[in-house]
């Protein structure tokens, strides 16, 4: 069960991805300068904030008779005028990118291989250099909460290391350590364009109440050859093997506590970490495994004999598999790397799996690399119950009841209910308020109800007693909303008005009228149905 390739990633999206589920990166396998494109959980922009907008009174009657009466244009129209201020999600952006830079003259290189184990969660690189053995191999280890990545030559090499990008502010050395500090920016006032495309200004305030996320990243190397700092970088010489270990933490505490204000130090949790320093790259590993393949040692998967396409570049496997369709290792390979993504982007105590799971080089992302919660972050963890993967489903968990607080406003404000609901996209702040744009996707308040359907279905692979009664809380607040939310229609009881995610229907004489807003919606009922029918069956196996 190996990702392998016969060259170097030549970009982001070909480089291979690690992760303990807090820490991510991005390994390109580059031999004059090998890039590591790191990400951390916690780096979004902004910070806890009521989002809740002035809305005219008795707009959603007015929506409501609007579409009984089929009149879907102006309810349609009327709703997105209503909702023209409302506020986006922030966005979670990456913290740079770590450089190994060979010092040393003229390549020559020759039988590269670059591969990511899926069976070891390890990225290993060998090639010859001027006919000298060159291996190198990186993990991203939970129990240690650092990137480790060694290099091993038969000839004595040189190079640089250091930290550019993200939205990092300065880089020293201090007691052998490269150490860079950066700071997310405040709340962004993003502007949501055609098509999925965002635009967004940055923003730095000098208030501290207006400022984002702080954090940094330490590196330090322990090799044979000799370590000099060299201002924002060090320079190791003369060097047959070098260790690189490199942890990041941010002020992250809490997704209702001001990140500045009342946030955590970085530096002393750094310093808690690179206790695991003084171990070599072969014992970390050993701690490594024996964490990581607890869990994904527990589903094999062979579609036939041994796969005779497995030493073959992954980028040219795929392009053949249209002529080759007997490639079934490709199929094995492809749900393995599932189950492997999902335990490298979400474990217990960790936030969890976003857009991109924890993996994103882009300082605006698309789609701010949210949690959009009308089908992406559900599909995301679609696996954890057939998959045995029960434990990565914790963070999901957590978010549903960090959710809870700003809900039970959203619910109040937008509709005059109790209970709980959130619109279709949050963030690390758990913001359930509604987008701006267009009402196909922003007037849609299932999202935390439909989450509950995850929650629910592992606790049918589990059967987990302690698990429901942590989930019932959760539940029970959506239904309160359902519940009081439907009203009565010709057809009997629906959520009304109603769309469907991003969805269309056509209408008028002749169907080429585009709307969204509509009466109500299978969507939205069939949500609601079975909401209704979990809470019930939890309700008489919790007594």
């Amino acid at each position: 069960m190996k990702l392998y390739y016969d060259h170097p990633a030549e970009n982001w999206h070909e480089s291979l991805p690690l992760g303990n589920g807090r820490i991510g990166a991005m390994v390109y396998g580059g031999t004059k300068k090998e890039i590591l494109a790191l990400n951390e959980d916690t780096l979004w922009s902004g910070y806890p904030e009521k989002t809740q907008k002035k809305l005219p009174e008795g707009y959603l009657e007015k929506v409501r008779e609007l579409t009984e009466k089929r009149e879907y244009q102006k309810a349609m129209e009327y709703l997105e005028e209503c909702f023209s201020s409302s506020e986006d999600v922030q966005m979670y952006v990456p913290f740079g990118n770590v450089y190994m830079e060979m010092l040393d003259g003229t390549e020559e290189i020759s039988d590269y291989h670059r591969e990511l184990c899926l069976d070891t969660a390890e990225v290993r690189i060998t090639y010859k250099n001027q006919g000298a053995l060159v291996e190198k191999s990186c993990i991203v280890s939970q129990p240690a909460q650092v990137l480790v990545y060694k290099i091993r030559s038969e000839k004595a090499f040189s190079l640089k290391l250091y930290v550019e990008g993200g939205y990092a502010r300065e880089s020293c050395c201090t007691d052998g350590i490269l150490k860079t500090k950066g700071q997310c920016p405040g709340r962004v006032p993003f502007t949501v364009g055609e098509g999925g495309s965002e635009k967004a200004v940055p923003v730095f305030p000098e208030e501290p109440e207006k400022q984002g996320m702080c954090y940094e990243g330490w590196g330090k190397i322990v090799t044979d050859g000799k370590v000099n700092e060299a201002g924002n970088a060090v320079i190791v010489e003369n060097a047959e093997e070098v260790t690189l270990y490199y942890g990041i933490r941010s002020s992250f505490a809490g997704f209702d506590r001001h990140p500045v204000i009342e946030g955590r130090c970085p530096e002393e949790l750094l310093k808690a970490d690179f206790d695991c320093t003084g171990k070599s790259y072969e014992a970390l590993r050993t701690e490594h495994l024996k964490e990581y393949q607890k869990y994904y040692k527990r589903v094999s998967f062979s579609l036939g004999e041994k796969d005779e396409y497995a030493e073959k570049d992954l980028r040219q496997r795929l392009t053949d598999f249209q002529d080759h369709p007997e490639d079934v290792g490709l199929n094995a390979l492809l749900f393995q790397y599932g189950r492997y993504l999902l335990i490298a982007a979400s474990r217990p105590g960790t936030q969890a799996a976003n857009l991109q799971g924890i993996w994103n080089a882009e300082l605006v992302p698309p789609w701010f690399s949210d949690y959009t919660i009308n089908i992406n972050t559900e599909m995301n963890y679609w696996q954890t119950g057939p998959c045995n993967l029960e434990e990565m489903g914790e963070p999901l968990v957590r978010l549903c009841e960090e959710m809870a607080a700003d809900g039970k406003e959203t619910a109040m404000h937008y509709f005059g209910k109790e209970g709980v609901c959130s619109f279709h996209n949050t963030d690390l702040w758990r913001k359930t308020t509604p987008a701006d744009g267009r009402a196909e996707w922003n007037f849609w308040p299932m999202g935390y109800a439909w989450l509950c359907r995850n929650l629910y279905d592992q606790y049918l692979f589990t059967e987990d007693r302690a698990y429901l009664e942590r989930i019932y809380p959760v539940l029970k607040e959506n239904v309160r909303f359902c519940v009081e939310g439907v009203v009565g229609t010709a057809q009997g009881y629906a959520m009304s008005p109603a769309t469907s995610p991003e969805n269309d229907f056509l209408f008028g004489e002749e169907k080429k009228e585009k709307l969204t807003v509509a009466q109500y919606t299978e969507n939205e009922n069939a949500i609601v149905r079975n909401l209704l029918r979990d809470y019930l069956e939890a309700g008489r196996i919790l007594g």
